[in-house]
């Protein structure tokens, strides 16, 4: 049976300084990941760890945005389904959608 432990925030690695973040994994934070140079005033670089409870075993998953233009072409992205679902329904339509109906209408 797996044992779930759950993370305060404050436990969170958050790396705001501009030489580790590009000099990458120093030996102390080994899931840093190198940050380009060209992206450090605007990316989302994160690694999570799942880790067994003696320690022999470890999964990682990490996404990386480098730059900001992914943000804004998903964004105008949304505001084109969202005029799309507005036309089509004559209105403006009292629903919440996400990224994932963007997605599953192939409006990317």
């Amino acid at each position: 049976v797996a044992k779930v432990q759950a993370y305060d925030y404050e436990e969170i690695v958050r790396v705001r300084d501009t030489d580790a973040q590009l000099a990458g994994a120093p030996d102390e934070t080994p899931q840093l990941n190198l940050v380009p140079e060209d992206a450090l005033n605007g990316h989302a670089f994160h690694t999570y760890s799942l880790v067994s409870g003696d320690g022999s075993v470890e999964f990682q998953f990490r996404h990386n945005v480098a730059g900001r233009r992914m943000y804004a072409e998903g964004t105008t992205d949304a505001v084109g389904y969202l005029a799309k679902q507005i036309q089509a329904k004559g209105g403006a339509n009292q629903r919440i959608y996400s990224m994932v109906d963007v997605l599953n209408a192939g409006a990317l």
